[in-house]
């Protein structure tokens, strides 16, 4: 199964998505974009490898080896068997980013129906630790999607490129231990008006969302 999310990942490495926003500098409102794209590194992370602290077979890696890791789940040499073996409390979510992954692309396939709404991400505001500058926040049938993304730090002008960092289920108060509130992550995030959502692959582009 470990490796069936990497043949799911594939899916979208071919595929760039091109989000066109708006941004007020100067008191002007200009048109910012941002570009999606997924890499092989990106996916250790974006399943919540990282987070199992107990699994000789990653922490080798000493937190360095994001490609290799890859490889050796495309590799059948590190599966869902040595996962199980991990007895820290962050297991539960790894599991919860791994099932969510191959929701990516369905919530970006059908982005003008099931969008609730695109941020800036502060961390800050919500008591996370999650590195990420936007948060975009989905329904799929009767729950609710963060898909959060980072830019690198390349400049190009108007535009961030950007990269996959979390994806996982909005968890509801039944779930949670009693004394424990679930986290709302849009909760006093700034909104970014969303004008156009493109999908790019080659030279063949075509529009998912056009506000």
């Amino acid at each position: 199964m470990l490796r069936n999310l990497i043949l799911s990942y594939r899916t979208l490495m071919d595929t760039q998505y091109k989000f066109t926003i708006t941004q007020t500098v100067s008191k002007q409102t200009i048109e910012k974009y941002i570009e999606l794209s997924f890499t092989e590194p990106n996916f250790h992370h974006l399943i919540g490898l990282h987070k199992l602290k107990g699994i000789d077979k990653v922490k080798c890696f000493n937190g360095n080896g994001a490609q290799k890791i890859y490889n050796q789940i495309l590799g059948n040499h590190i599966t869902f068997y040595d996962l199980d073996k991990d007895t820290s409390q962050h297991k539960a979510a790894f599991l919860s980013r791994a099932t969510s992954l191959n929701l990516i692309y369905t919530m970006l396939e059908n982005i003008s129906v099931n969008l609730k709404g695109l941020y800036y991400f502060d961390p800050n505001k919500i008591g996370s630790k999650i590195k990420a500058k936007y948060l975009l926040h989905f329904q799929h049938r009767d729950k609710e999607f963060y898909f959060l993304f980072d830019k690198y730090d390349k400049k190009v002008k108007n535009t961030d490129i950007c990269y996959p960092v979390s994806v996982f289920r909005r968890k509801i108060q039944a779930e949670l231990p009693e004394g424990r509130s679930a986290k709302h992550y849009e909760m006093n995030q700034t909104p970014i008006k969303l004008l156009k959502v493109e999908k790019i692959q080659g030279a063949r582009t075509v529009t998912l969302y056009d506000k």
